[in-house]
């Protein structure tokens, strides 16, 4: 778990037949619930699991769950559901970039959790897989319940 190299080529390899795209095999999953063809690139793999930096100050039990859903990444991606509209690319106002927001609920060691997935969309092209994160269902229901008072 802490070799972050050993685990993104672990990560890699579990996908590569079957799930992972590339310039010269394009291998998209379709969402369900939009029809939406999405890809999984090494780049969103590398980009999920962060730097050596921030991977190395996630407590074990993080990694796990990291490692987890990505493991499951691929029925996540068939069976998510929409979380948010799209949005446009907040860091270049330039870019014909769209983001699409899914979610899908994970139990992992009887906890349960709900992954929030980041799918990259460029115009007449498939969305690609682009990073997701982690919060347990009550982190997540109550970030959702915000109220707003003036």
């Amino acid at each position: 778990y802490n070799n972050i190299k050993e685990v993104k080529e672990n990560v890699y390899d579990y996908f590569k037949e079957r799930y992972i795209s590339n310039d010269g095999k394009i291998k998209p999953i379709t969402n369900i619930s939009t029809g939406m063809k999405i890809e999984i690139w090494k780049s969103g793999i590398s980009e999920t699991f962060g730097n050596s930096d921030y991977y190395k100050n996630l407590s074990i039990e993080l990694k796990k769950i990291k490692l987890a859903t990505m493991m499951n990444l691929a029925k996540m991606i068939k069976y998510g559901k929409i979380r948010s509209i799209s949005k446009p690319n907040q860091h270049n106002i330039n870019s014909k970039a769209v983001y699409f927001y899914l979610e899908h609920p994970i139990i992992i060691d009887n906890v349960e959790y709900i992954v929030n997935i980041d799918i990259r969309c460029i115009p007449n092209t498939n969305g690609r897989f682009y990073i997701h994160s982690v919060k347990t269902k009550k982190e997540a229901i109550n970030a959702s319940s915000c109220s707003y008072s003036h």
